[in-house]
């Protein structure tokens, strides 16, 4: 018997449609979810958001597979607060739910209030970015209301993905005078998904891939801080050092008719493969020579740690979250945010030096163990098992 038997614990994510309207922190969700249950936990998920997109459904399916029961907050897709509150409240009394971990900042928000009328014991959130709830004005009054005043007085445990993000959390004001600190966990590394259903445009991908292409990849949720427009506009000096490269870019989001348009633009559409969602990463990855994340803001990046599981070198941006990863000229390079110029020296340099990119990818892999699924589920049941012995 184990401290954590007939505990009830559930999970809360933006969405389940990853690489589309959901990236790392869902994706994530859903994999911590899996993995407790398979140390043989009671584990439900909470979606907000339902998309009805074939990602979607094949998620879906792989978790009540695995025993995991999945609902959403917003089914039609229509956020209306009060009644999301209701029915989630509704839930969480009809399961008899003992612990309620968040990663997503509106559910964490919703979750707060409703632990006050004793609809759950214990209330635990993982902060997945540092600019929570963005960069605007309103993400600022946000942060400061609900990240650094109501976090701290309703949450009772936090975790932050990164050192910097935990950091900052333990920097606030009331999380000092309360003495309850933030706890750094990293995300995980997803296992291989061996998925025999390819979209057709990864299919293409792999049967035109020959020795006389290089690839370079980038994957993730095409919102503005992934900053993939910097990419785009880096090929044309690329491609007048390395004419056979090409530019594969995995995801979809708000801005993929913006960036498709861009390669348009200039005049590059035919070394730009927009490959949209896509499960098997692996595949991808495996066929790449290089990955590139140019992000201005990061936790721990998902694809980052898939790329060092495949064994392909890694161009980051310079900011905190890529740091703890990527040490630069170690087992990667970091080049500066927003700086097309070096992004473009950064990736002809690793076509000019194989043996030196092969070598600090070979390094970035001693890694996969500290960032393992098995590692990292293991210290959060050491947070909801202290948290049930509290009671």
């Amino acid at each position: 018997m184990t401290k954590l038997d007939g505990i009830r614990i559930l999970q809360i994510v933006k969405g389940i449609d990853i690489g589309g309207n959901s990236g790392g922190a869902e994706s994530f969700g859903i994999r911590l979810a899996q993995s407790l249950r398979e140390h043989g936990l009671d584990v439900s998920l909470c979606a907000y958001f339902q998309y009805n997109t074939s990602v979607e459904i094949y998620w879906r399916s792989q978790l009540e597979q695995n025993g995991i029961e999945v609902f959403f907050a917003c089914p039609s897709g229509k956020f209306h607060l009060f009644k999301v509150r209701k029915d989630i409240r509704i839930w969480l009394r009809d399961h008899h739910i003992d612990i309620v971990h968040s990663h997503y900042q509106v559910g964490t928000i919703i979750s707060a209030s409703i632990k006050l009328s004793n609809n759950y014991k214990f209330l635990v959130r993982t902060g997945h970015i540092d600019l929570e709830f963005g960069a605007s004005i309103y993400g600022m009054i946000s942060r400061l209301i609900f990240r650094d005043i109501v976090y701290p007085l309703l949450v009772d445990c936090e975790v932050g993905v990164s050192r910097s993000i935990t950091q900052n959390l333990n920097q606030q004001i009331v999380r000092l005078m309360l003495h309850k600190s933030a706890i750094w966990i990293p995300n995980a590394i997803p296992k291989i998904i061996d998925s025999k259903q390819l979209n057709e445009s990864l299919e293409n991908f792999i049967d035109t891939k020959s020795e006389k292409q290089w690839i370079i990849t980038t994957i993730g949720i095409l919102v503005p801080r992934k900053n993939i427009d910097l990419l785009i506009r880096a090929m044309p000096e690329v491609l007048s050092q390395i004419p056979h490269a090409k530019l594969v870019i995995t995801g979809g989001g708000p801005e993929l008719n913006t960036l498709m348009n861009l390669s348009n633009e200039l005049g590059i559409s035919k070394y730009c493969w927009f490959l949209g969602q896509q499960q098997n990463i692996h595949s991808i990855l495996e066929k790449s020579n290089i990955f590139i994340l140019p992000s201005s803001s990061e936790g721990t990046s998902t694809v980052v740690l898939e790329a060092i599981q495949n064994k392909v070198p890694i161009i980051a941006s310079d900011i905190p979250g890529n740091r703890e990863l990527i040490k630069d000229g170690i087992n990667g390079w970091l080049v500066p945010v927003g700086d097309i110029c070096e992004l473009t020296n950064a990736i002809i340099r690793a076509y000019q030096h194989p043996d030196e990119i092969k070598r600090m990818a070979e390094e970035a892999y001693t890694l996969i163990e500290e960032y393992s699924m098995s590692n990292v589920c293991s210290k959060y049941m050491n947070i909801y098992s202290s948290l049930i012995q509290t009671t």
